[in-house]
């Protein structure tokens, strides 16, 4: 086992063969990410306080739902004099992941920032790409994820299960970006992953924050990214249409047939636009009125219009290509000739 941060150690499940190991370290709390199918009781080797998630390494795995309650757990205990041992079968991916969330939240980092940091005390860390992948999540949401969490839900989309859907509403929000989510359009690769701050017309935002729905476009006349170091002016022009494209604009989809509402721009899933022609389709995250098809089980069909009953879509679980070029997996889309597109600025 390995100190990683202040009152924090990784490691292993053999540590607690030699109890002594981590009475000498003077653990008090324990994280522990075991396999669902364990049933050992830790408690009778070491007494302490334990926190247990029953998680398997596999990429499709979804541990960032406890990010949240595992963070708490840790810096409770830490606040309170304790000391915290997190630990999987080998301390490498699992508890590597879930002290990598600890840190991130904690300090405000980057993914490959609290990394480095780990790395620095136990070098043989190999979180596997689907928990990477969660933790990028993680930060891009400012370390708060849920089911209305845009990025998330694409995820579990992704993970080709009725099971893992998270179905939207016909009527959504505008997704909520932070700073940091706008950066990479506006500076190069390297400014951005080591942006801390934004100041907008003199007033300061650190990128965790959220950009202002009341922010007014038109009326910018300086903004700088700023790393620890220096300062970079933004193209005012580029920020203006960033923003406006996506912040403010938001697009209903309804039925060209009887106007229900089917659909609004925040559960669109966009893809990469080939060059073998118009995309003829809009690609969604699964919307609530969609459920009923997707329950029956099959691998493909066809949605129709939850009012009017006329053909809309369709969805291929196995994937589809777009009329453009680019193969979508899995499918889930609306004919663009069956509906109507109506913008709003919110």
């Amino acid at each position: 086992m390995d100190k990683v941060a202040e009152s924090v150690y990784l490691g292993e499940y053999e540590v607690f063969s030699t109890p002594e190991t981590l009475k000498g370290h003077g653990i008090t709390h324990v994280l522990s990410l075991l396999n669902p199918s364990s049933s050992t009781d830790l408690r009778e080797n070491y007494p302490a306080e334990y926190l247990t998630f029953q998680v398997n390494d596999v990429e499709d795995e979804d541990i960032v739902q406890y990010f949240q309650e595992s963070f708490e757990y840790i810096h409770n205990a830490v606040e309170n004099g304790g000391n915290v041992f997190v630990h999987c079968v080998s301390g490498v991916s699992r508890s590597a992941a879930f002290v990598c969330a600890y840190l991130m939240y904690l300090n405000k980092w980057t993914l490959p920032v609290a990394l480095k940091e780990i790395e620095k005390s136990r070098p043989q860390i190999k979180i596997n790409d689907g928990f990477l992948e969660q933790l990028e999540i993680y930060y891009l949401h400012g370390y708060q994820v849920n089911s209305d969490s845009k990025l998330y839900r694409e995820w579990k989309l992704k993970q080709n299960s009725v099971n893992n859907i998270i179905y939207t509403k016909t009527e959504m929000a505008p997704f909520k970006l932070s700073w940091r989510n706008i950066i990479p359009h506006l500076v190069s690769k390297e400014i951005a992953q080591s942006a801390v701050s934004v100041i907008v017309n003199g007033t300061k935002f650190s990128i965790t924050e959220f950009v202002p729905r009341d922010l007014n476009v038109a009326d910018l006349k300086s903004v700088t990214v700023n790393t620890e170091t220096n300062e970079y002016d933004v193209d005012l022009t580029q920020l203006q249409s960033v923003l406006q494209k996506a912040v403010q604009r938001v697009t209903q989809f309804r039925c060209r047939m009887c106007s229900a509402k089917l659909a609004t721009s925040t559960s669109l899933v966009r893809h990469n636009i080939g060059t073998a022609g118009r995309c003829q389709h809009f690609f969604l995250e699964p919307v609530e009125w969609m459920r009923p098809e997707l329950e029956k089980s099959a691998l493909e069909g066809r949605f129709s219009c939850h009012s009017c009953n006329r053909k809309v879509g369709a969805y291929y679980w196995q994937g589809s290509r777009c009329s453009c070029g680019t193969w979508v997996t899995p499918a889930f889309k609306l004919s663009k000739d069956k509906v109507d597109e109506m913008v709003s600025r919110k």
